[in-house]
């Protein structure tokens, strides 16, 4: 079959210059094949695998439901809000959207979409996977809205019985994750604590795969106090450790990553909901946050706080991190970069488990329906018959082919009772994240769900047919760590979610362009309490002057009321 490719980068005049929706399908298609355009926000400009002449499973997967991806656009680096205002104001929706959950919302309310919700029966093998929350998140006004593309950011819906059952005999299976502060093992066992390395839990799951346990990531004494961490850091600033004659900073971070840590204190750290009242708030506004604040202007003036981090440049944190001379960090660098760095020199970065006490309290939303997800423009005929593919996607034999590829193709055969990949090589560079001597990988021949169709359309939210289940198990201790002590820090209660309207994601910009910065450094630099407190509350006025904050919360009422089941 022919393959009509054109990938087209929409910036500036470009945008004006393409088709306008519907027509590139007629061109393309024929009596019995529905062709399609695709936007996708994340990916700024294609890669090799977008289109590999190499690729067995578009062409597969195209005849056999009658379908084409006409047309992929990509986001240019223009932001998910940009791109769909200029392509509604020029009449060019793509046919299908891929979409961020957070802005879910902010597309919908441009009336270009389809409601979803007569098609929501023939999503038998979705309503498997998908929990009841992460069917919310994606229905605005009582209308299904969007279906997720696959479930980056979420998990499977595990109050399934089939689907938990799955999931407890899979030791392949991980679950979202999310921060997490790190620390240099060296340091920390300089400081008196006891801990299983990285290294050694490596040798563990070497000698027997198995999950991660507490065991695994505790800490002796234990951290299960803000207490306990302060006392760590302090202890570590009275090691008066020197790396090349320049102090080692007890605790850095890149400037966002305060958001993050007034988890600490408060509840939630952006869009919260009191599950009791339904009291909605959001950021400096949450309970905890004034207290947050204070201890971190006391960590700062303690010195226990790098001196440096809102000014941080990405470079400059990295060096600290790899050097030694950062003890806790929260990881905003490469974490295998800084990492080899470190074990060069005898140590490691090792997770720290969140205090115990702040149980229950959130860093992040959890999307039990994916980040990313997919939105129909209304006026595209063949919604029924691409979702027909899509929901395919999700069924063993979805799973299969998008991971090998159909049969007969050459690229695996069954070995030792198993399918493997004919390339040894090939399996290698998978494995590592590398490509093969003749400089392949899996998107070459679109394998491992990395073909056009699949990067262009939807993706197993449970993939029973990974490629990894064919091999000898190898865990990575680091990352199975990481994972374990940051997925419980993702909200699944439906009490801290995105933005979900032009007035939230106005807050949240707010936030994130003026708050984290110009405000913080104010508080920072506050000389007493008295001043502290008044230069507070001057940052509140201002925060909820300086945006519609009044009605940023009253338009995320109905989305918390959706989440929480009200």
């Amino acid at each position: 079959m022919k393959r009509l490719v054109m990938v087209v980068a929409l910036v500036g005049a470009v945008l004006t210059m393409l088709p306008a929706s519907g027509q590139s399908e007629r061109a393309a298609a024929s009596d019995d094949v529905i062709g399609y355009t695709f936007l996708t926000v994340f990916t700024e400009v294609p890669s090799a695998e977008w289109d590999s002449p190499m690729d067995v499973v578009t062409p597969y997967i195209e005849e056999r439901f009658g379908i084409r991806v006409t047309e992929v656009i990509f986001s240019g680096g223009v932001s998910p809000v940009e791109r769909i205002n200029m392509l509604v104001a020029a009449n060019n929706v793509p046919d299908v959207v891929e979409v961020d959950n957070p802005n879910i919302t902010v597309f919908w309310n441009t009336g270009a979409f389809a409601d979803l919700t007569p098609y929501r029966g023939a999503l038998t093998n979705h309503e498997m996977y998908v929990s009841d929350a992460g069917w919310n998140q994606l229905m605005v006004d009582g209308k299904l809205v969007a279906i997720p593309r696959g479930l980056s950011g979420g998990e499977v819906d595990r109050e399934n019985p089939e689907v938990a059952a799955m999931i407890e005999q899979d030791i392949h299976y991980r679950g979202p994750m999310n921060w997490a502060l790190t620390v240099n093992e060296e340091i920390l066992r300089k400081a008196g604590y006891e801990f299983k390395s990285v290294a050694q839990v490596q040798a563990e799951l070497d000698a027997e795969p198995r999950r991660i346990t507490d065991d695994d990531v505790a800490i002796y004494p234990p951290i299960e106090t803000v207490a306990d961490l302060e006392e760590l850091l302090y202890r570590i600033k009275a090691l008066d450790l020197k790396v090349d004659g320049r102090s080692v900073i007890p605790l850095s971070i890149p400037d966002w990553a305060a958001y993050h840590m007034s988890v600490l204190f408060s509840p939630s750290t952006g869009f919260y909901a009191d599950p009791r009242t339904l009291e909605v708030s959001a950021y400096l506004l949450n309970p905890g946050q004034k207290e947050f604040y204070r201890t971190w202007k006391q960590w700062y003036d303690d010195g226990i706080l790098d001196s440096d981090y809102l000014i941080h440049r990405p470079e400059q944190f990295t060096e600290k991190a790899g050097s030694g001379r950062a003890a806790v960090m929260f990881p905003g660098f490469d974490q295998n970069v800084v990492r080899d760095n470190l074990r060069r020199g005898g140590s490691d970065l090792r997770v720290i488990p969140w205090p115990t006490e702040i149980a229950g309290h959130s860093i992040d939303p959890s999307y039990p329906g994916g980040f990313g997800n997919l939105m129909f423009n209304a006026d595209f005929a063949g919604i029924e018959q691409v979702l027909q593919y899509y929901d395919w996607v999700q069924t063993p034999e979805g799973h299969e082919v998008l991971t090998w590829g159909p049969e007969s193709t050459g690229v695996w055969e069954i070995r030792d009772g198993v399918r493997k990949l004919v390339d040894q090589a090939l399996w290698e560079a998978i494995r590592e994240g590398t490509k093969t001597p003749d400089g392949h990988d899996a998107g070459t021949y679109g394998i491992n769900v990395q073909s056009r169709i699949a990067l262009s359309g939807s993706v197993p939210l449970y993939n029973s047919a990974a490629i990894e289940r064919s091999y000898p198990v190898r865990f990575d201790a680091y990352w199975d760590m990481f994972r374990y002590v940051t997925g419980p820090m993702l909200c699944r209660d439906g009490t801290n979610l995105p933005p979900a309207g032009p007035a939230a994601n106005e807050v949240a910009s707010y936030y994130w362009s003026t708050v984290r910065t110009t405000k913080v450094a104010e508080l920072l630099s506050t000389r007493s309490d008295a001043e502290f407190d008044r230069v507070w509350d001057s940052v509140i006025r201002d925060f909820q002057t300086s945006v519609d904050y009044a009605g940023a919360m009253e338009e995320m009422l109905p989305a918390f009321r959706r989440a929480l089941g009200r």
